[in-house]
């Protein structure tokens, strides 16, 4: 089989958006949501005295915290596509049945299959989310040679085992 070829380039706008979707996938975010809008309900509507102050203002601070979520994400994605050149540079990915090779100007590496979790298929995109959750590989789908070659890496990602989630 011809190994499956991709154009990939990220900018900092999907870069951004890539890195709130993978903080916000993961459950807990969801839960520590919950526990803020109940710690709001509480700050806003009991009265002092029943709470310690300290707990007001841990209260305060976990909210505030929560809601700069997104602005924290931001900056440091604006510091990293600044400071690491491999993120912003043109890659080709050469997939095939064996592995997965990325070529830049900066980075040059190969990734087995056995290193990837999961191939989240999005709207525009797929991320190959590496084991331990935080790493991925973005692969747009216009970088793809044909429809053909999304159908055949779907295909290995199946007959890899690796989760395929839509």
């Amino acid at each position: 089989m011809e190994p499956i070829v991709v154009n990939s380039q990220l900018d900092k706008k999907k870069l951004y958006n890539i890195n709130m979707y993978l903080l916000y996938r993961k459950r807990m975010m969801w839960y520590l949501g919950v526990i803020v809008i109940i710690m709001l309900y509480g700050l806003l509507f009991f009265n002092s005295s029943t709470a310690g102050d300290s707990s007001r203002w841990f209260g305060i601070f976990f909210v505030v915290f929560y809601l700069l979520m997104p602005l924290l994400v931001y900056w440091g994605v604006n510091k990293s596509y600044n400071k690491v050149k491999a993120l912003s540079e043109y890659k080709v990915y050469r997939i095939d049945e064996n592995e997965i090779n990325v070529v830049g100007q900066t980075v040059s590496l190969t990734v087995d299959w056995s290193h990837i979790e999961k191939l989240q298929d999005r709207k525009h995109d797929f991320l190959m989310v590496t084991l331990n959750g935080m790493g991925f590989h973005y692969l747009p789908k216009s970088g793809f040679e044909s429809e053909q070659a999304i159908i055949d890496l779907k295909n290995i990602v199946k007959q890899k085992g690796i989760k395929n989630k839509s």
